[in-house]
């Protein structure tokens, strides 16, 4: 039967929405009824994606595609139902929404060299990441949501790592996990709750059409046990209905290798059962990419290391690395995981994915989130994703988000004051300095400097160098003494010749006169120095 929506248009990297009505009741629609729309492209190729119930008899599918094309689509139903199984129709894609980047660009997914994202476009797409993991609870109010969205878009973020209301730091049913439609689940788990989604669809529309993508978490880890994997499946496969059409990036769960908070002491063989449960993640990573047609990039939010939360690490697409909340000691563990991850096979793109957020432990202010950017960025990673307490959580004035389950709370300011912390700002400045470079092209280049940050001393000189010669060293306030003795050479570079370098301010983004950089005989150059004793970034050009 052709189904009345037959020859629809949309503009690339549009959504299209499909909707059909069941003939036959059932008690429980989304355990009773399998349904898949299949989506031919007249040119052979084809994407199989699973439809969502949205209450009543009401079921969906969701498709955009970032190519002109025309598509015909046949929807199948188990067991079969008239109102779903053997509807057929067409439409095609023409054109562009030139709204936002994503718009143009289309989905994210692994660019060539397999270390960073790109666009399906092939133009680069720089990871620079906030925390908003109960950003689907009410306690965020729309407008906030949308000053938020404002704030970030200013200053250059591009991901939003938020999770699919199945919230970490609480017990289930926890009234603060509560979002604008109630809950995902019912109580017992039998059945999600279509309400709650329809406003979740809200929210992550208006981070895509602001150009924020989302990378959607799908719960925490130990909800492995509150709901049980077939629970957890049907969870991911309602998301990858409703949101595989759009720019997103999926995580499997949230600190996979992590027990309920009070719980650990009662696993008698912890070795065991993390063996058991990564192998359940590996699993649960299959699960999702069979279910999602267009194969958007999956990975894990780890404990440490995201490929030791899996037990075959082929199944995530990109690593996640939580490398410490601790302040400062965390800095030299941050690099030294990436550097270790950097070596470990498969290759795939590595991403700071949670440390030190922004006044968390009454600690990491600005200083310590520049360092954590710089010293990644121009040590290999592929992103970073920044955090600030309070904001992670959306603690706010009139309702403070109170204590966890182990009894104590991370405190904190509200959310509207944690998105106002100078930290944010300054990386995004770093981020949209090297967007302004071709910063895919950055590699690792300690030889570069005499004095430079290794596993014995991280708190050195970083020094990377792109493919058109462009050379960036970030040299960190306690480091700047090095300057100072004139102590801090360039080297390699080609003898006798002359090359322009400038001083990058990280705390403004102002770039200093710029001056002549002279190599000697021997290829080295003594760098200028600076006029403040601080951090400091020194740019220099082809």
């Amino acid at each position: 039967m052709e189904d009345r929506q037959t020859m629809a248009s949309v503009r690339r990297n549009e959504t299209i929405e499909l909707t059909f009505e069941a003939e036959v009741q059932v008690a429980n629609p989304m355990r009773e009824i399998e349904f898949n729309v299949a989506f031919r492209e007249a040119g052979g190729t084809e994407v199989v994606l699973p439809g969502f119930w949205d209450g009543g008899s009401t079921w969906k599918a969701r498709f955009a595609w970032p190519r002109d094309s025309e598509w015909q689509w046949t929807a199948s139903s188990s067991p079969e139902d008239a109102g779903l199984h053997g509807r057929t129709g067409a439409f095609s894609v023409q054109g562009t929404d030139d709204s936002t980047g994503l718009s143009i660009r289309g989905p994210i997914c692994i660019a060539d060299d397999g270390r960073h994202f790109a666009h399906a476009s092939g133009t680069p797409f720089n990871w620079l990441g906030d925390t908003w993991w109960m950003g689907l609870s009410r306690r965020l109010p729309l407008e906030g949501l949308e000053f938020l969205i404002e704030d970030r878009i200013a200053k250059g973020f591009t991901v939003i790592q938020i999770i699919a209301g199945l919230y970490p730091d609480m017990h289930w049913y926890d009234e603060r996990g509560m979002g604008d439609g109630g809950y995902p689940w019912d109580q017992d788990f039998n059945s999600i709750n279509p309400a709650y989604f329809r406003e979740m669809d809200r929210r992550i529309g208006m981070l895509v059409h602001a150009g924020l993508s989302p990378c959607i978490v799908g719960f925490w880890g130990y909800f492995m046990d509150f709901a049980g994997p077939d629970v957890l499946r049907h969870h991911w496969r309602n998301l990858v209905a409703r949101y595989a059409s759009l720019p997103v990036t999926w995580c499997v769960a949230g600190e996979g290798l992590m027990p309920f908070y009070v719980d650990a002491h009662r696993i008698e063989d912890m070795d065991e059962w993390r063996r058991t449960r990564s192998a359940a993640w590996s699993a649960m990573a299959t699960w999702i990419r069979s279910q999602d047609g267009f194969q958007r990039p999956v990975t894990i939010h780890p404990t440490d290391f995201g490929r030791q939360q899996v037990d075959d690490p082929t199944t995530i697409n990109f690593e996640m690395l939580q490398t410490g909340h601790q302040g400062f000691p965390a800095l030299s563990n941050t690099i030294n995981m990436l550097e270790a991850s950097l070596a470990k096979q498969p290759e795939m793109p590595i991403i700071i994915s949670e440390v030190n957020y922004e006044g968390i432990l009454e600690s990491s202010g600005p200083d310590i989130q520049r360092f954590l950017y710089w010293s990644s960025a121009l040590s290999g990673s592929a992103g970073f994703t920044y955090g600030a307490n309070g904001l992670w959580q959306v603690n706010s004035n009139e309702m403070p988000y109170g204590a966890s389950p182990h009894g104590m709370a991370w405190g904190g300011p509200s959310w509207r004051d944690a998105s106002q912390l100078g930290g944010s700002g300054q990386i995004g400045l770093a981020k949209q300095f090297l967007d302004t470079l071709d910063w895919p092209s950055l590699t690792p280049s300690p030889h570069l400097v005499s004095d430079h940050a290794s596993e014995e001393d991280r708190i050195l000189p970083y020094a990377a160098a792109a493919s058109d010669g462009t050379r960036i060293v970030f040299i960190p306030a306690p480091a700047i003494f090095l300057l100072r003795r004139g102590g801090l050479q360039l080297l390699e570079l080609e003898p006798g010749s002359r090359r322009e370098g400038f001083y990058l301010n990280p705390k403004s983004g102002e770039e200093l006169e710029a001056v002549d950089i002279v190599a000697e005989p021997d290829g080295t150059s003594f760098m200028p120095t600076p006029p403040i004793i601080q951090d400091w970034v020194f740019v220099l050009r082809p």
